[in-house]
């Protein structure tokens, strides 16, 4: 018998990418802002920063992302991953994410294993020049690889910008 799970990521991964394919996306490179620990209210809640880029490399809608996040606690994370981008209606764009990476703690959350994985869920608006403003929710966690696994949940937003000159000029 066939789960809900499993035939929702089958119409995920095997029939949205036919239907909703990114055609022609240019690179992007993302800044945003945000709170980390924005779900738990302690003393690790802190502002965080990050730094995206988005090659216009895009295999269905499958994109690779390289990003940096930091917290003014001077917590560092650097990952790779991808993400599925989803375009609704030429404007709005839907990608759920994931990616793992390095994790430092500095002076902020300890997450207990320096592998953290993170995956998350972004709403973006996509203007006629490709540029994008939006909001990025992500929990990271080392998916119980260090002796605990408290994670940690982020709410970004955030503004990318298109790596093209052709871009600046929409018909």
């Amino acid at each position: 018998m066939i789960s809900i799970r499993s035939f929702f990521w089958f119409i995920c991964i095997f029939l949205t990418p036919f239907s909703l394919r990114a055609l022609d996306e240019p690179s992007l490179l993302s800044f945003g802002g945000g709170v980390f620990e924005v779900s738990r209210n302690n003393h690790h809640k802190t502002a965080t920063f990050q730094v995206e880029y988005r090659p216009g490399v895009i295999w269905y809608t499958v994109r690779p992302t390289l990003g940096l996040m930091m917290t003014i606690r001077g917590v560092t994370y650097l990952y790779g991953g991808f993400g599925l981008e989803w375009i609704l209606k030429d404007r709005l764009v839907f990608s759920p994410n994931f990616a793992a990476g390095w994790y430092r703690p500095g002076g902020g959350k300890d997450l207990h294993y320096p592998l953290e994985f993170r995956s998350g869920i972004e709403l973006a608006w996509r203007f006629r020049t490709y540029a994008r403003v939006g909001i990025h929710y992500y929990h990271i966690s080392n998916a119980s690889l260090g002796r605990k696994n408290p994670g940690a949940e982020s709410l970004v937003l955030f503004f990318a910008i298109p790596l093209s000159r052709q871009c600046w000029n929409p018909r």
